[in-house]
């Protein structure tokens, strides 16, 4: 039920795997899309996706908006590089709901 997946998304404080439906397995080697707002939760859900992210192809960290000034999406990138993982970031203009 997606207000349920919706629910769980919004509130939950640990990090969440969204696969799209019909797809039945991870294909580790794609690109991975880190979705960055600078919160404590999305630094939390970083460090705990970096066993993932070290499988990736390649990873995006990506901030839609303004850019944090206390946590912007270049330290995110920096922190996964210290961990070998070297990110492009992406910062995308806000269009209609996000």
């Amino acid at each position: 039920d997606a207000p349920r997946i919706e629910s769980v998304i919004v509130q939950s404080r640990t990090p969440v795997l969204v696969v799209p439906r019909g797809v039945n397995r991870l294909d580790l080697p794609a690109a991975a899309i880190v979705a960055w707002n600078g919160s404590p939760e999305a630094a939390l859900a970083l460090r705990a996706a970096m066993p993932l992210l070290k499988l990736a192809g390649e990873v995006h960290v990506v901030t839609i908006g303004e850019d944090p000034v206390d946590a912007p999406a270049a330290s995110a990138a920096r922190y996964l590089s210290r961990g070998g993982i070297e990110p492009e970031v992406m910062l995308c203009a806000r269009e209609g709901d996000t």
